[in-house]
């Protein structure tokens, strides 16, 4: 994402849910332990169920890596380095995309 000519935020793309463990390993090696550490069941359907991870880890000058292991699917997850500003604008994306969807008339 730029913002001002500048990239406030980089997303890569992971191999999923089935990486996990290495995935978290190496992350936390590079940034440490996550501020956050979340387990997210999952039901696909045929009714298996699985869990997959999100992570959050705080970077000095404000800075974000957000990592989760699925994301649409679990055949692929992300990382996301955003800059404080980057987050903020995100994080406001999000407020105004939840709210709006209550105000939506059909």
């Amino acid at each position: 994402m730029l913002l001002d000519e500048k990239i406030e935020m980089l997303t890569i793309w992971t191999s999923g849910n089935e990486h996990k463990d290495a995935d978290l390993q190496s992350l936390t090696e590079k940034f440490g332990r996550p501020q956050s550490l979340e387990n997210v069941p999952w039901q696909n359907g045929y009714g298996a169920h699985f869990e997959s991870v999100e992570a959050v880890w705080t970077l000095t000058g404000g800075a974000k890596v957000y990592y989760g292991s699925a994301d649409s699917d679990l055949d692929h997850g992300s990382v996301s380095v955003r800059s404080k500003i980057g987050d903020e604008h995100m994080q406001d994306e999000y407020h105004r995309l939840t709210s709006d969807a209550g105000n939506t008339k059909l």
